[in-house]
């Protein structure tokens, strides 16, 4: 089968569109692969949205129109990759923008109209991935652990083997002859982005060229490492905005002393 998947991650800054031909076991061939932004209007919808979360949330109109307009954005990558490989897929598997999660109350939101890309590009679509995870008492939470079977089965690499994943939340995927562990190990690149944005109106560290400037403040670093996550055991996930209760600890510090500690905080 021909297959198209759409991934937007927690950064929320645009998509990745991978076009595969896979039979969902062994066989997987990647055709071709793309990235794109978000357009501005969605890019704005997302901003407001992601400093005002708690209010917003519950606002209909809103979360309507957001949704709409990431779901054309998807469209249009859906639209280019075909059209620049003339090849229509038997699906497409969305997963949406992740908006919200907390596991304790069983609730991770990624929204996208499903009904609405089907419309538009006459294809069936595969979408909600988190909700049977949840509904088994898991965390819905990550989800990516089985391609990394696949991938560290197809590669052949040698058990034990790990994978960490660094997004805008961390994440590790254990695999051995007997079990599969995946969860949520920290921030990724959450904090940093966050800090970035806030303090000087950039997206993220590039090339983490503040981060090397500042010094890491090890007595913050100790504060940030003491949080009760770390004493869970898996299952366990996290929202991206979970460790923000602690930025105010950097409020009266440089950016580069407060970037390098979250960059070692995330290491």
């Amino acid at each position: 089968m021909k297959i198209i998947g759409l991934m937007s991650g927690t950064s929320m800054d645009g998509i990745d569109v991978c076009l595969a031909e896979t039979d969902g076991y062994k066989k997987f061939e990647i055709i071709d692969s793309l990235v794109s932004n978000y357009r501005s209007k969605t890019k704005s919808l997302l901003k407001e949205f992601d400093k005002n979360t708690q209010n917003l949330l519950d606002d209909v109109k809103f979360i309507n129109d957001l949704e709409k307009q990431i779901t054309i954005d998807h469209f249009l990558i859906t639209k280019k990759i075909i059209d620049k490989n003339n090849i229509i897929p038997d699906l497409v598997g969305f997963h949406g923008q992740t908006i919200f999660h907390n596991p304790e109350l069983s609730k991770s939101i990624q929204i996208g109209d499903a009904e609405l890309l089907k419309k538009l590009i006459k294809v069936d679509i595969i979408h909600d991935f988190r909700k049977t995870d949840l509904e088994f008492n898991g965390n819905g939470a990550p989800i990516s652990p089985i391609y990394h079977k696949f991938l560290i089965k197809s590669k052949k690499l040698d058990l034990p083997s790990c994978f960490v994943n660094i997004g805008g939340i961390s994440n590790v995927t254990y695999l051995d002859s007997t079990q599969l562990i995946g969860f949520d190990i920290g921030p990724g690149n959450c904090l940093i982005d966050r800090v970035a944005k806030d303090k000087i109106g950039k997206n993220f560290d590039k090339n983490g060229e503040l981060a090397f400037k500042g010094n890491v403040d090890y007595k913050k670093l100790n504060i940030l490492l003491s949080d009760d996550y770390f004493k869970l055991d898996s299952p366990k996930s996290l929202d991206k905005n979970y460790f923000n209760k602690y930025l105010y600890i950097f409020n009266n510090d440089k950016i580069e002393d407060t970037i390098a500690t979250l960059s070692a905080f995330t290491v």
